[in-house]
Parts: C-alpha cells; sequence; structure tokens
C-alpha cells in the first residue's frame, strides 16, 4: 500500500472517529425526546380530565341541546339529560313583565352574552338544588329587568323540565359588594342581573340584581 494510500485511510478513520460519536449522540437524543414527549402528551391528556370541569372538547362546536321540555316534577337523573359545555345553547328564559323571552347558553363570556343569556359555570343549573346565576346586558335581553317586581314568575325551560321561579327582591349593588352572589345555599334559587346605570348603558360598576326562590322543576339525581 503506497504512503498516500495509508494517509488517506487515516484520514477517513479520524473523521469516523469524530463524526460516529456525534450521530449515535443526536439519534440518542431524538429517541428520547420522542418517548418522552409521548408520555408527556398522555400525562397532559389525562390532567385535563382530572381537573377541567367539562372535560375536552376535542374541537367540539357548540350545540343546541334545548328542545320543548319533558314535563316531569319529579326527579331526572344525569345520565339520562345533555350536560351543557361552553356556549351550548340549553335552557330557555321566560320573563314576562319584562317581555323577556329568550335563549340561555352556558358561560356568561362576551360571546354568549352576545347572543342571550348567560349561565354563571362557577354556579349551578336548574335542577341541582343550588344557586343558578344568570346574566344578559341591559341595552340587550335585560334591557327590561328593572320591571320584574316581587312575585313575578319566571320560566326556564331546558330539555329535560321545565323550571319555575318567581321574583322575591331586586338591588343594585356595586359588583364587588361580596354579597351580590351567594353560592352557599344548599336549596335551589335563581340570580338574575345585569350592568345597570341611570345614565349611560354598558359596562358600569353597578349591578341590577334579581333574586327569584324555586317554586316547581325536577330535581337532579344520581
Amino acid at each position: 500500500m503506497s504512503k498516500n494510500n495509508e494517509k488517506i485511510k487515516r484520514k477517513n478513520n479520524r473523521w469516523k472517529i469524530i463524526l460516529y460519536p456525534i450521530v449515535f449522540s443526536f439519534l440518542t437524543v431524538m429517541i428520547y425526546t420522542a418517548v418522552l414527549a409521548f408520555f408527556a402528551i398522555n400525562y397532559i391528556e389525562a390532567g385535563s380530565l382530572f381537573f377541567s370541569k367539562n372535560g375536552p372538547d376535542f374541537g367540539r362546536e357548540p350545540a343546541k341541546t334545548y328542545t320543548e321540555p319533558k314535563l316531569s316534577l319529579g326527579t331526572v337523573k344525569y345520565k339520562d339529560i345533555e350536560f351543557p359545555f361552553d356556549g351550548d345553547e340549553f335552557a330557555r328564559l321566560i320573563v314576562g313583565p319584562a317581555d323577556i323571552d329568550t335563549p340561555v347558553f352556558y358561560n356568561d363570556s362576551p360571546k354568549e352574552l352576545q347572543k342571550g343569556v348567560g349561565t354563571s359555570r362557577m354556579a349551578y343549573i336548574p335542577g341541582q338544588g343550588r344557586t343558578i346565576v344568570m346574566g344578559g346586558h341591559n341595552y340587550g335581553v335585560f334591557s327590561d329587568l328593572e320591571k320584574v317586581k316581587p312575585g313575578d314568575r319566571i320560566e326556564v325551560k331546558t330539555h329535560y323540565g321545565e323550571y319555575v321561579y318567581e321574583a322575591a327582591e331586586s338591588k343594585i349593588i356595586h359588583f364587588e359588594d361580596p354579597d351580590t352572589y351567594d353560592l352557599e345555599p344548599e336549596e335551589e334559587n335563581l340570580i338574575l342581573y345585569t350592568c345597570h346605570s341611570e345614565t349611560m348603558v354598558g359596562a358600569t360598576p353597578y349591578r341590577l340584581v334579581v333574586y327569584c326562590k324555586f317554586i316547581s322543576g325536577p330535581s337532579l339525581i344520581h
């Protein structure tokens, strides 16, 4: 073998000594990254199922679950209803004295309030035996909410039953007042609210709140 060939061979061996460990290390990192990513995705998905109130919606579009209610005054099992997801139209609110007849959506973000009445996710839905909180714009569906007086009838129709409440009292309260919304009572009641100002419509620090007591409707049970 010539001296030139020996030099070339030694040069090639040096490059192999340098490149092989680099390539091996790169491939090892790629394999570990893929494995860790696989397990991380699974843990994240499991966590979202555990901590999310509604569970993942997998790109689900808001649905209209509201239909004419079944006439039931007793009990309804949770497994027999379609519990609403964010944005779902799941009920209808009717308040005759205030000329309100509007769809009710789950969640009370600006998106829902632009379409009708929004139901707070921090509270409950009809039939759960706790406090239900529904809001609407004072320049929209709740523009005449102040016309509601004690004794007036409020109806909430869902696909699993019809609920009737009676207005008990109305208050104008600053939104930071801790007594505005009470979610502690373990009895069904309904709170309707909207922004309030004598000089303007839209966002203000004051709320007109109508407190309503439960009259009739089916209870949700497990």
